[in-house]
């Protein structure tokens, strides 16, 4: 302890016999709550506020700053000399500095273990994702995450203007949508709005897919489905057999064989596609499995609404899509890997003739909007004269932190749960085409690999 008072007043001594030196030291890494002393601690935060607002640090400003009935200015004039007349140099700030940080650390350490071995009447799993977000925080090194403009454009200027640079955004694989987009970046936050039945939960399986296929490791959370439905959706699109037939058909008809097994020897040599469908999560837990998954490169969640919070809200579930929102922003910040989020959309747009919606239709917060960096939603579409069309959906981007709003259709192939972007011919005069020239064997749609597809014209 007399060794840890010591460095404490070696601290101290350094700053007020060097100011303009160790205050640069020290300021972002070391604060008050690292110190043991009472009263060394009151003296350090002082010194800290004075340097914060610009004021000069000498004895008196401190002494006139920090007097308490607790510490007299004659004390404390006398607890900086004793500082200054002990510390014989100031070049070892940084390593009395990073000691108290580490007895810190150790103090915390202790007290999370014992906290975690008294809460035995908890959820364990609870606990167990609780500590070990604790434990993250702790071993994080809090050097200052601020940089100079000059530092920023030194670590940036090489992707500017530059053939040989090729920034790796992530797009969605739809050329409209992706243009207004301009490119996800690795810390962004994407959310996908639509209604019940539109489609989204196809929407984003095919992006996962497609994304793990081009070699981005993805972590796809499916609150909704369990594991099999997904890989449903996956075959039916890849076999061009139809969702009905890949669920409830006995025997191969036509080619379909041949498109089945090929599909299945990519399955099998597909592991850069994980399916979570544990039902629930919250996003601690989402985060603490995903920060140890290597060279992950997108977060899909299958949906936001479905999530549980951190902590609870009483029940008030407009704060808790909120916290849990900023949550998903803030993951996708520290683990530098894009999350794309579905979420439900409230009724309030069946009420529109157009149907179109506004960011202030996104259910149960208004947060989402706030927190995400693109909103994107998924629609139904009509034609002139107010008629559906079943096989296009309309697309809104919304919001584009780094692109454009707009809005835009892709096709929509119900039957393949396959999305598409079209190519400004008659879209639909291509569906009925392929519809026409397919079999209908006991009651299924039969498709041969000869039929060509909207989306391989």
């Amino acid at each position: 302890m007399a060794d840890l008072i010591e460095t404490q007043m070696n601290v101290i001594g350094s700053l007020f016999i060097d100011i303009d030196y160790s205050i640069k030291k020290v300021y972002t890494r070391l604060k008050p709550e690292h110190f043991t002393h009472t009263k060394l601690k009151k003296v350090y935060a002082t010194v800290q506020e004075l340097y914060t607002l610009g004021k000069p640090i000498d004895v008196q400003s401190v002494a006139n700053h920090a007097r308490t009935k607790d510490i007299t200015e004659l004390e404390l004039s006398e607890i900086l000399r004793k500082c200054v007349l002990s510390t014989p140099t100031t070049v070892n700030i940084e390593y009395h500095a990073n000691e108290l940080i580490d007895n810190y650390k150790s103090r915390l350490l202790r007290n999370i273990v014992s906290d975690a071995s008294v809460a035995d009447e908890r959820n364990v799993n609870e606990v167990i994702g609780e500590t070990i977000n604790k434990l993250s925080e702790l071993a994080a090194d809090r050097k200052t995450t601020s940089k100079t403009l000059k530092e920023i454009y030194e670590e940036n200027k090489h992707k500017y203007f530059n053939e040989n640079y090729d920034p790796e955004y992530l797009n969605l694989g739809f050329d409209d949508i992706d243009r207004m987009l301009s490119g996800i970046e690795d810390t962004d936050l994407v959310c996908i709005a639509a209604r019940p039945s539109i489609g989204k939960s196809a929407f984003v399986t095919q992006i996962a897919y497609s994304k793990a296929k081009q070699g981005r490791k993805t972590m796809f959370y499916n609150l909704e489905m369990n594991d099999k439905q997904v890989i449903d959706r996956i075959l039916c699109s890849e076999t061009k057999i139809p969702f009905d037939r890949i669920r409830h058909a006995k025997k191969f008809m036509s080619d379909e064989e041949l498109r089945f097994r090929d599909a299945e020897s990519k399955f099998l040599n597909c592991e850069n596609l994980i399916i979570d469908d544990c039902g629930t999560k919250t996003v601690r837990e989402i985060r603490n499995e995903c920060k140890y998954i290597d060279n992950l490169g997108l977060i899909i969640i299958d949906y936001l609404q479905l999530l549980k919070p951190d902590k609870g809200r009483n029940g008030n579930k407009v704060q808790e899509i909120g916290d849990i929102s900023r949550g998903l922003k803030a993951m996708a910040m520290e683990l530098k890997v894009p999350v794309i989020a579905l979420s439900q959309m409230s009724r309030s747009i069946e009420g529109r003739p157009d149907k179109e919606p506004v960011l202030a239709d996104l259910r149960e917060s208004g947060d989402i909007e706030q927190d995400c960096n693109s909103v994107i939603f998924l629609y139904e579409a009509f034609d002139g004269g107010n008629n559906l069309i079943k096989d296009l959906r309309n697309v809104k981007v919304a919001k584009s932190r780094q692109g454009e709003t707009g809005k835009t259709k892709i096709g929509f192939m119900g039957k393949l749960m396959t999305f598409y972007s079209l190519d400004k011919t008659n879209i639909q005069k291509s569906i009925e085409a392929v519809e026409k020239s397919s079999e209908s064997r006991d009651g299924f749609m039969v498709l041969d690999s000869n039929t060509r597809l909207p989306w391989e014209e």
